[in-house]
């Protein structure tokens, strides 16, 4: 009998531990959310909180202030050296009168390499082409690349000339044939041999 009343007494002392324990969290939790709701609906009270401590602490830093005892110095300029001024030097009442040189400007030559230029130009048009039956393989604005096509046409044992067209292109031309079938019969050998995509033509010169 003893023995179980004893067993009853620590179950009863575990029991009202057990619920001092329950009852200290239950306070504990209930405090920490009516910190969280008040902190969520005034959150005003934490800013005005670091406003204050702030305030108090520039209020502790103040910067120093110049005593009396202790002025400040004050350095003054240094006077710069007055610039002396030079004495004037005299000038003669009469100066000599010096006359002025002329010069007179240099002439100007015309230059000797365009006057070559258009020397060639100047006789390609004054013979023209006989006329017949040609096969044109290029055609150029620029009167050199003409006669340099047909320098490299000529070299190879072709007979090339050149024809003014439009007068503004210069053609390229190898014949004369006698008949537009001989000269589209050169047209294939032609291409294999310079490499050139030509097409007969008849050329009669202007009176």
């Amino acid at each position: 009998m003893r023995w179980w009343n004893q067993n009853v007494k620590h179950r009863l002392e575990a029991l009202h531990a057990s619920l001092r324990e329950r009852r200290v969290a239950a306070i504990v939790a209930g405090a920490c959310l009516m910190l969280i709701a008040t902190l969520a609906i005034r959150p005003d009270l934490i800013r005005s909180t670091h406003t204050s401590a702030g305030q108090r602490a520039s209020e502790q830093i103040l910067p120093l202030q110049p005593t009396a005892d202790n002025p400040p110095a004050i350095t003054e300029p240094e006077a710069s050296p007055t610039p002396k001024m030079e004495e004037a030097k005299a000038v003669p009442s009469n100066p000599e009168t010096v006359n002025p040189s002329v010069t007179h400007p240099p002439k100007i030559e015309p230059d000797k390499s365009l006057k070559q230029a258009s020397e060639p130009t100047r006789k390609m048009r004054a013979s023209p082409a006989p006329p017949g039956y040609y096969v044109q393989v290029g055609a150029f604005s620029d009167v050199a690349r003409a006669r340099a096509l047909q320098k490299k046409i000529m070299q190879r044992g072709w007979p090339a000339r050149l024809i003014e067209k439009g007068g503004s292109l210069m053609a390229v031309v190898i014949g004369p044939y006698d008949s537009r079938q001989k000269a589209a019969g050169k047209q294939q050998e032609i291409m294999r041999t310079f490499r050139l995509k030509g097409y007969p033509i008849q050329y009669t010169p202007a009176r």
